[in-house]
């Protein structure tokens, strides 16, 4: 051993007793490659990787065989992220050992964190062969199908994984994940809920399941709580963000203020992603609240800073704020050049907008419009008490709500709104503090009717409707609902007067155009619903529009044309992949283009979402029939009708089902 080497090693002993212990032993024998390797693990476990490395090399040199040397180097470049190096060494040892699982495992993590996964799972599988049982090596090997977007193999292993253990956490916590990912939100629900149960505290799956109400289920009321868990056990930076962000969700716009400027002041006070993430939160829950002179000095203030930061946050970074926002934008009852104007400044920070100026010029327009609306509110609303006294006022002119307000307000207030001092500000507030008074839940209402209208349960779920249609006649997303309820009911005309309420509020809605085509289809109106069709055919829909994207190509399926059709579902499902709707009308739209593999494919992945998608059977049976499959079709068109005896009329005549006709089965079953 040279003598710069013993020099670093003596150095280092001085901090460390058992370098000093091997040090003796080495310059007794400087051929003991077993010394060799213990002062290089030793060097790693204090943090002396470079050093580690240097030590390891003199031992494969004297040694080019010794399999620990090689996994060792290997681990010391791990530790590095020096993945391509470690790459070599343990493949090196697999080379000269190819039957040692420690060897298999590390080449397995390392080809993982390159990105090389289905090497990885060929990696695993050896070490899998190497130890059958270990519960582990089945949950790791679940990670590299699943990046491999094999979620269904991934699935498979995950449950090897808890068949060996069912009490491993991290095992039902992936296979959770896993579910959420194809769309299964009840079983991903189950597994998030059994880990807890293993494990109270666990702060992965505490957060799993708030993401899971929050991002895919819009369970707000029951993400927040979750999230406030978080923010108890760590009150930190990233535990107040994602608790703010939870509370823009669930439109409780000044709690998701509150923590956003506890990050800005005191959590994380000049950290440049933690700034800008909560500055856009604030800026954001001020134009969804509709306090448009706040937003907009939010909003020069956000692309001011922005300038100054943009090239500090990684590509991760501008990401993963937006995950579950966007969402929360749309479905949000925002204006929709508001929703344009967010969705806007995303871009610019995720790169794909570069006129900050274009922005500005729009939030321009924005507040301006605003100001005439609010001059409009406050001259009827003085106009009102100028006219009536207190004792009279619910004849006089105020819309139910404002009359109610009213009423509950403290004397202060009134006084406040009777004499109107001169300040802008001071009037918005007074507005919007009589539509904060008169608030109604009606996002927890809404979902709670969806969930109804999953499960069949139409009547009740039309029962919310009419609630909250009672409070918010002019509520779109309810109009919808409403109109859908009524249409899975067999009430066509009566869903078509919904959708015609909505699409007098917002003459281009996309997804209520279609639903009306729909229904003027059952009920053979041929030329109005081909022109709803059309009209859709030619909207395009908001970037990130789920519904918009799912319309449009269930108006393209209706007008055959297939490939565009697959085009827009396909844009659809990047949002929803488990959407078992926007799976049938991909699957139609393969089977009339003669794709029957692909196409069935589609339909049992809706399937496997919901079993009982009369859709889905449907159209599987029509697929089956084009392929020859009587008895199959037969067995899909049996379920289908049972679930729909409206079904039995399209079936008689479909044309898909021709070489059904002339089968018994068939002739029972539609007449």
């Amino acid at each position: 051993m040279k003598d710069a080497t013993l020099a670093m090693l003596h150095t280092i002993a001085r901090k460390d007793e058992k370098i000093k212990e091997y040090i003796p032993k080495i310059e007794n024998d400087p051929k003991d490659v077993g010394v060799y390797i213990k002062i290089g693990q030793r060097l790693a476990d204090i943090d002396y990787f470079e050093q580690s490395l240097f030590i390891l090399d003199m031992a494969t040199e004297i040694d080019p065989h010794n399999l620990d040397a090689w996994i060792n180097k290997g681990k010391a470049y791990v530790a590095l992220d020096e993945f391509t190096n470690a790459l070599s060494c343990f493949s090196k040892a697999t080379e000269i050992d190819p039957h040692n699982l420690d060897a298999w495992i590390n080449k397995a993590r390392t080809n993982s964190s390159l990105g090389n996964y289905r090497e990885a799972d060929a990696c695993y599988q050896k070490a899998i062969d190497e130890q059958p049982n270990s519960f582990e090596l089945y949950n790791e090997r679940g990670g590299a199908l699943y990046d491999l977007g094999e979620y269904d193999n991934a699935l498979e292993s995950y449950q090897k994984s808890l068949d060996l253990n069912g009490t491993y956490v991290v095992g039902w916590l992936n296979k959770g994940l896993t579910l959420n990912k194809k769309g299964n939100y009840k079983g991903a629900e189950e597994c998030y809920l059994k880990a807890l149960e293993l494990d109270p505290d666990n702060i992965s799956g505490i957060r799993n399941l708030a993401n899971l109400y929050s991002d895919s289920l819009n369970l707000y009321e029951k993400a927040l709580p979750l999230s406030m868990q978080l923010y108890t056990f760590k009150p930190n930076a990233e535990s107040a963000t994602y608790l703010a962000e939870t509370y823009i969700k669930a439109r409780r716009f000044n709690k998701s203020r509150y923590y956003s400027t506890k990050v800005l002041n005191e959590l994380a006070k000049g950290d440049p992603f933690y700034e800008y993430v909560n500055r856009f939160f604030i800026m954001c829950s001020y134009l969804l609240e509709g306090k448009i002179s706040r937003g907009a000095i939010q909003v020069r203030e956000f692309l001011d800073y922005w300038e100054k930061i943009a090239g500090k946050i990684t590509i991760q970074d501008k990401r993963w704020v937006f995950k579950g926002l966007k969402n929360a934008i749309r479905n949000s009852n925002a204006d929709q050049k508001i929703q344009i104007l967010l969705f806007k400044l995303i871009y610019l920070i995720e790169g794909k907008e570069r006129d900050s100026e274009n922005i500005w010029n729009m939030m321009s327009e924005i507040e301006q419009r605003t100001d005439l609306v609010i001059s409009e509110s406050i001259r009827g609303v003085r106009e009102s008490i100028v006219k009536y006294s207190e004792e009279r006022i619910e004849t006089a002119g105020f819309s139910g709500k404002y009359v109610e307000a009213y009423s509950q307000l403290p004397e202060d207030m009134k006084n406040e709104l009777e004499h109107f001092r001169e300040n802008a500000e001071d009037l918005k507030e007074v507005l919007e503090l009589l539509k904060l008074r008169t608030s109604f839940d009606t996002e927890s209402n809404l979902q709670q009717a969806r969930l109804l209208a999953i499960e069949g349960r139409h009547k009740e779920a039309l029962e919310i409707y009419d609630r909250i249609l009672n409070e918010e006649p002019k509520n779109i997303k309810v109009l919808l609902n409403k109109g859908l309820s009524l249409y899975r009911l067999g009430k066509h005309e009566a869903a078509i007067e919904y959708y015609d309420k909505a699409l007098r509020i917002e003459p281009n809605r996309i997804e209520a155009i279609v639903q009306k085509g729909l229904a003027l289809s059952r009920l053979r109106i041929a030329l109005e619903s081909e022109s709803c069709f059309n009209k859709a055919a030619q909207l395009t829909p908001l970037p990130g529009d789920f519904e918009g994207f799912l319309s449009k190509g269930i108006a393209l399926n209706r007008l055959k044309r297939h490939e565009e059709a697959i085009v827009q579902l396909d844009k659809a499902l990047q949002f929803n992949p488990g959407h078992d709707r926007a799976l049938v009308n991909k699957g139609i739209s393969l089977h009339k283009l003669g794709r029957y593999a692909e196409a069935n494919l589609s339909y049992d992945k809706a399937l496997e979402i919901n079993a009982n998608s009369v859709l889905a059977l449907y159209n599987k049976a029509c697929a089956l029939s084009l392929e020859g499959r009587v008895e199959e079709s037969l067995d899909y068109l049996s379920k289908a009708t049972k679930l729909d005896p409206e079904s039995k009329k399209i079936a008689e005549n479909d044309e898909d089902l021709a070489n059904l006709r002339n089968n018994e089965w068939f002739k029972s079953l539609v007449s």
